[in-house]
């Protein structure tokens, strides 16, 4: 039925947020293998810095806010992140 439906693509879209965010750890790790670790958190360091300042231009319907690359949604919100906060990124860059 449509309810189940609904549920179903709710819990996919969960799924696939869940493995883009993992590809983005995956692609931090590669990115810190070939440039280096703290060339890659410098970076991450700008695009937070570039964000905060340019978030209040964006409404919350913009294409940054849709792809969560900031990192600010919080509670179940985050589940739907196809990015993992910035300062989970960093943190896994540190552990390398």
């Amino acid at each position: 039925s449509l309810v189940l439906q609904i549920i179903v693509s709710i819990l996919a879209s969960i799924v696939i947020s869940w493995f883009s965010r993992q590809r983005e750890y995956g692609a931090d790790a590669f990115a810190a293998k070939v440039y280096g670790k703290e060339s890659m958190i410098s970076a991450l360091r700008a695009i937070e810095r570039w964000v905060n300042r340019t978030q209040f231009q964006y409404s919350t319907q913009d294409a940054l806010a849709t792809m969560k690359i900031s990192g600010q949604a919080g509670g179940v919100m985050s589940l739907f992140s196809t990015h993992p906060p910035i300062e989970a990124r960093i943190a896994a860059l540190e552990h390398l």
